[in-house]
């Protein structure tokens, strides 16, 4: 065996315990309170997986559109600037399961279900949540730093480069077999482009004006992700049209079947021309960068 794969050996064996020692005291941390010093010192594995660059550490908010946005803005800034992506990913009342029930596990980036404290010696701290204590939403991120960067945020980063690398970032995002894959078999003819319309699960839908819109552009072909008693009477305006209707079937966005079928759907709606006409959401803005 040559010395690199003897190198890459001992990197794997390396990676691997720190992975397990990570886990660990991830787990006993939900058990048990650990004091300060000892979550300082576990932030600091995560310095180490880092290989001496410098983290950014993305607290992630609120729904799963939301994450999912800020994820992918963080991940463009982290990318740009030669940073690691440490990412937060707590199970609450918005998203009560966890990355991995939704997404594969990447060697990408680090991905914690728990948050954990970080020392503002080391990090220059952001706060996007508006309404908590010392939150300044869009605060410019200062990446011309050699300090760790950590940031609170359900929606896009005040950065230059917080789209740059959108498509590659997406591409990290590998839905679990579970999630599955729309069926796009109702495509017909030789026409693969398609209209798509996502509404919100009890949303006041402006069936009129979603109707004309559809009606009055060049696609013979509409998708529509939705709960089947939110999209009845657009359906039935758009005869004519070959219309798909992705169903939600659950009357909640917080369970893991319903969150499953949304993001199901999202892969869907990204590769179509996405139609604004109801209130535009996050969740359809996010859709849109699976195209």
């Amino acid at each position: 065996m040559d010395e690199t794969s003897d190198q890459d050996l001992v990197r794997r064996a390396y990676m691997d315990a720190m992975y397990a020692t990570i886990a660990d005291k991830a787990h006993m941390r939900i058990l048990g309170p650990y004091n300060i010093n000892e979550l300082y010192d576990l932030m600091q594995l995560f310095v180490v997986q880092a290989g001496g660059r410098p983290l950014l550490t993305i607290h992630l908010q609120y729904g799963l559109a939301e994450r999912i946005r800020a994820f992918l803005s963080a991940c463009s800034v982290a990318a740009a600037t030669g940073r690691h992506l440490h990412v937060f990913w707590e199970s609450d009342d918005a998203v009560p399961v966890g990355f991995t029930d939704l997404f594969e596990a990447q060697g990408n980036f680090t991905v914690l279900p728990l948050p954990l404290p970080v020392n503002t010696e080391d990090y220059d701290v952001y706060n996007y949540m508006e309404g908590e204590h010392g939150a300044e939403k869009g605060k410019p991120i200062n990446t011309d730093t050699s300090k760790h960067i950590y940031i609170r945020s359900a929606t896009s980063l005040n950065h230059p480069k917080a789209w740059e690398f959108h498509e590659a970032c997406t591409a990290l995002l590998r839905p679990v077999a579970a999630v599955g894959r729309p069926d796009m078999s109702w495509l017909q003819g030789d026409v693969k482009e398609y209209a798509s319309l996502y509404l919100a699960p009890g949303d006041a839908v402006p069936v009129q004006s979603v109707v004309e819109h559809l009606l009055s552009v060049p696609y013979p072909n509409v998708y529509i992700l939705a709960r089947p008693q939110d999209s009845e009477a657009v359906v039935q305006g758009l005869k004519g049209r070959n219309v798909h209707l992705q169903a939600i079937e659950c009357e909640a966005a917080r369970d893991l079947r319903c969150l499953q079928q949304q993001l199901r759907g999202s892969l869907g709606l990204g590769g179509g021309e996405m139609i604004f006409e109801t209130q535009i959401t996050s969740f359809a803005e996010v859709a849109a960068f699976w195209r």
